[in-house]
């Protein structure tokens, strides 16, 4: 096992995030890095920002005391998102000349208070703009990304009564997101939502990629409902979830439980394992280290969870890692997990 350089733990640089190939991760801590081609699964990777703690009372003010008609976000929510700290991530404005040394402010722990006081519909509503980003919009522009939905949705769901949003009325919240994202795009203008002097799309797409995704915006419209039938996993998700309602809630606290679990599998990693394997490589001390780690509670019950949910409940010790087909099982439990997640 060679000994993996920062270059190779942190493979892509997006904005202020490093994205970590995580399989990379994973099969060079137990020798498999080899295998990965053999495998002929795709990458799994967890974005890390280097953030530090920020608050701005003027910033959280302001945004609390902007008028708003209706009742999203509610009023106690708002009021707990002002006491809350942001942070600031080494990132400048790309056509800055001070760039190298600027730093963004980013609210992501609000954003999240506000993605879980959503109710179904409006859930629904973000997933929905969420697969049409990731298949129609962003290979016209790669720079036209699902945090540009979020803040989309955001302006919508404030926009309009908590009581519009009802199964019966999806299909109209929907369309009305594809209009206000037209009429963003139209102006060359998303407005961050918690700093709305701030322009989502400066310098992140050309005048030429602007008009593409107007004019795919517009198809979208004209097209109706109907746009949701050509996205066979959606068209199908959709069709489970009205025909049984049961199975799609009970689906969805499984795949909850499953990322969330993942992503605390990989923090740990990063966390203990990551550390000791860019510090040490494949030294004898490292190999002495490691099953020591994995043997702690906390890894060992994270990872035996994640494995019964798989429907991988059999393999729950770390001594499986040494039998003889745990290439095969790498490539069930990986291509099970991609199938979660993707």
């Amino acid at each position: 096992m060679q000994e993996l350089s920062k270059e190779d733990a942190f493979n892509v640089i997006n904005g202020p995030a490093s994205t970590v190939n995580v399989l990379r991760y994973g099969f060079s801590i137990y020798g498999l890095e080899s295998v990965l081609d053999e495998l002929n699964v795709s990458k799994l990777e967890n974005d890390d920002v280097i953030a530090l703690p920020f608050f701005s009372a003027s910033i959280l003010d302001k945004w609390q005391r902007r008028e708003r008609h209706y009742e999203w976000p509610s009023r106690s929510l708002q009021r707990e998102i002002s006491t809350m700290i942001g942070y600031v991530v080494p990132v400048g404005h790309k056509f800055s000349q001070y760039k190298d040394i600027e730093w963004r402010i980013s609210y992501t722990t609000a954003e999240k208070k506000l993605v879980d006081s959503m109710n179904d519909v409006q859930v629904k509503v973000y997933v929905v703009l969420k697969f049409v980003q990731r298949d129609r919009l962003k290979p016209i522009c790669k720079n036209f990304t699902s945090y540009m939905v979020k803040n989309l949705v955001f302006w919508v769901l404030e926009m309009k009564p908590v009581g519009d949003f009802t199964p019966e009325t999806l299909i109209d919240m929907i369309m009305s997101a594809f209009y206000h994202l037209k009429q963003c795009l139209e102006n060359n203008f998303l407005p961050c939502y918690m700093i709305p002097e701030r322009n989502l799309f400066d310098g992140r797409m050309n005048q030429m990629e602007c008009i593409l995704l107007l004019m795919e915006v517009e198809n979208i419209i004209s097209e109706g409902y109907v746009f949701l039938l050509k996205n066979h996993r959606l068209s199908l998700s959709m069709q489970l979830a009205y025909s049984y309602p049961e199975i799609a809630r009970g689906y969805a606290q499984w795949l909850v439980e499953v990322e969330d679990l993942w992503l605390e599998c990989s923090q740990l990693r990063i966390e203990h394992i990551f550390p000791l394997l860019l510090e040490n490589g494949p030294s004898e001390l490292f190999r002495e280290e490691l099953p020591n780690f994995v043997e702690g509670e906390t890894v060992l019950d994270c990872h035996r969870r994640l494995l019964q949910l798989l429907g991988l409940g059999n393999y729950v010790t770390p001594e499986f890692i040494l039998v003889q087909d745990r290439i095969e099982f790498f490539r069930i439990f990986f291509t099970r997990l991609q199938d979660a997640l993707s």
